[in-house]
């Protein structure tokens, strides 16, 4: 017995011209959206970037600069000495002097504080230093604040 179509529909296998046309429309709509939408977030990213990178060097650039002129120094002999209310410039001259392992560097960022170098870590001059009346701390300078 024959398999016989209805009148006027179309065969399982076959799709009508004008269908054929409207899914392809709806196809390429999809890809040119898909087009679109990857641009726009292509460009969305690139602005990110941008911004990004601008922030980087208004906030870093200042770090960036004050590191790069304190590249090669010895941080690891250097000591800040926080001072009490009570302490002389006198006071701490004549304990430099009287300790030759320990030196004057410069005066410290923060008030009452000094920063001294000291070439061997051990030696009895910071322990002495340390236990001076007018020595309030005393720590490696090795401090990496940011306060934003």
């Amino acid at each position: 017995m024959a398999l016989t179509t209805p009148r006027g529909a179309s065969t399982p296998h076959t799709v009508p011209a004008h269908r054929r046309w409207a899914i392809g429309m709806i196809v390429l709509a999809v890809l040119v959206l898909g087009l679109v939408a990857g641009v726009l977030a292509l460009e969305r990213v690139a602005s990110v970037r941008r911004w990004a990178k601008e922030s980087f060097a208004v906030f870093v650039a200042p770090y960036a600069e004050l590191l790069s002129a304190e590249v090669g120094r010895d941080y690891d002999s250097e000591y800040v000495v926080f001072l009490s209310g009570d302490a002389t410039p006198e006071a701490l001259g004549a304990f430099l002097g009287a300790h030759p392992g320990v030196r004057f560097d410069r005066e410290g960022d923060l008030p009452r504080t000094v920063v001294v170098i000291a070439a061997d870590p051990t030696a009895a001059g910071l322990a002495a230093l340390r236990d001076e009346p007018y020595v309030r701390l005393l720590v490696r300078n090795r401090g990496g604040f940011f306060c934003h």
